[in-house]
């Protein structure tokens, strides 16, 4: 039941296909949205990594 109730959260703007509310444009907005968010917080993380000294106990 902790499972179930994970999939689904007030908090996600996202609508799955076959609810009242969905529509394709909107989904995808709020997707491209999402990955452009992920996408500039890769390139931050990828930075610190490549910031840090090196160690030679993590490659």
């Amino acid at each position: 039941q902790d499972y179930a109730s994970g999939l689904l959260s007030k908090d996600s703007p996202v609508v799955p296909p076959g609810h009242p509310l969905f529509t394709s444009k909107t989904s995808v907005q709020i997707l491209q949205t999402q990955n452009d968010k992920l996408v500039k917080e890769n390139l931050e993380l990828r930075k610190k990594l490549q910031s840090r000294p090196s160690d030679r106990h993590n490659p």
